[in-house]
């Protein structure tokens, strides 16, 4: 798999409702990585992938109230600023994974890249409202 990582720390983009989900709360290192973005992703159809798509459909559909806008019955860090939703899970998924090398992936930086064509998040969809 190669995924791209942001320069955001996961404990700020990632509610504690999910870091308890999957039993990640003490995890600092995972909590202070960067989040791997849901949007730009590469999979090779593989075994391991595949238990990644199956556990992130699983969470998703198991305790669908977590990836939803609305109150978080955990509280979050100081430094919180909104939870990705599905994104969130994504990414802790892929590091848990990792840690227990079961995945392995190609991690996608933006310093990697000169163009701004390639970097996640940068560009306005073509059908977004102007404001």
């Amino acid at each position: 798999m190669a995924a791209w990582q942001l320069p955001l720390p996961e404990e700020n983009r990632t509610s504690e409702d999910i870091f308890k989900l999957i039993h990640q709360s003490e995890n600092k290192k995972l909590r202070l990585s960067g989040q791997y973005a849901a949007t730009m992703q590469l999979w090779r159809n593989g075994s391991r992938c595949r238990k990644l798509a199956m556990l992130w459909e699983h969470f998703i559909n198991t305790y669908s109230t977590f990836f939803m806008d609305g109150p978080f019955t955990e509280g979050n860090t100081p430094n919180f600023e909104e939870n990705r939703h599905d994104q969130s899970l994504f990414s802790v998924l892929i590091k848990m994974l990792k840690e227990k090398s079961l995945i392995s992936t190609q991690t996608i930086r933006m310093h990697q890249y000169r163009t701004r064509n390639l970097i996640a998040h940068m560009r306005k969809h073509p059908n977004a409202k102007s404001e």
